[in-house]
């Protein structure tokens, strides 16, 4: 299945490749490919500043910043940033409720207003930034060496590069490198389980229970 990842770097080619300015003996074959670029570059020509094919793709260790057309990668890197901080923080959320119920106020400090009421809400926006300030330092520095790495061969998994390797080399990445990697390109694979179902589910066997019509679609579309 194509996933997302995939699709800056294939649009690069495209374009490169219908943007050749080679001579053709049939002027027919040299409007076409003229029209085709056109199109792409109408549908897909801001597909780099889309934050999900962005992320993904800069994630994607076969294609990092060589699937991108452009050189200027400053505003992707700031979106891969911020959405792992987005991601580092939703993955802590259950932690700090946690913590919540066994954190004790240190009264002894007052806060800047005077208000030892404000004290502990005041210290966990302050931890908060704090380790924000920390993640968001520790994330750029594996940024930079994620993609300093050589790139892996195309047909090489990086799902499972990411499971083996990339999980412990780039721990603050990862959950946010798994999160886009595994989204599909387009929504055919979903239309064909879609499809699957309704030639499963049929007014002969409308006896089946959810869990077994489940199990049927599910070895239906994998096997």
């Amino acid at each position: 299945m194509t996933t997302c990842s995939k699709v800056i770097p294939i649009i690069k080619i495209l374009r490169n490749f219908y943007s050749n300015s080679e001579n053709y003996a049939d002027g027919r074959i040299a409007s076409f490919k003229k029209n085709i670029h056109f199109s792409l570059m109408k549908r897909f020509g801001d597909c780099e500043a889309k934050k999900t094919y962005a992320i993904a793709t800069m994630l994607d260790p076969r294609f990092k910043a060589l699937g991108f057309h452009s050189q200027k990668l400053i505003d992707v890197d700031k979106m891969v940033i911020n959405e792992a901080l987005e991601v580092e923080s939703l993955h802590s959320k259950e932690a700090i409720d946690e913590n919540d119920e066994t954190e004790t106020m240190d009264m002894t400090t007052p806060t800047p207003k005077g208000s030892k009421l404000w004290a502990m809400f005041d210290s966990k926006v302050s931890k908060q930034q704090k380790n924000r300030n920390s993640n968001k330092s520790e994330m750029e520095l594996e940024l930079k060496k994620f993609k300093a790495l050589p790139n892996l061969p195309r047909s090489d998994d990086p799902l499972k590069w990411w499971e083996l390797s990339g999980k412990t080399l780039f721990p603050k990445l990862y959950n946010t490198a798994i999160k886009y990697l595994i989204i599909p390109a387009t929504s055919v694979p979903a239309e064909r389980v879609f499809s699957k179902a309704g030639s499963v589910l049929t007014k002969k066997r409308n006896r089946l229970g959810p869990n077994t019509a489940n199990m049927i679609i599910t070895l239906n579309s994998n096997m």
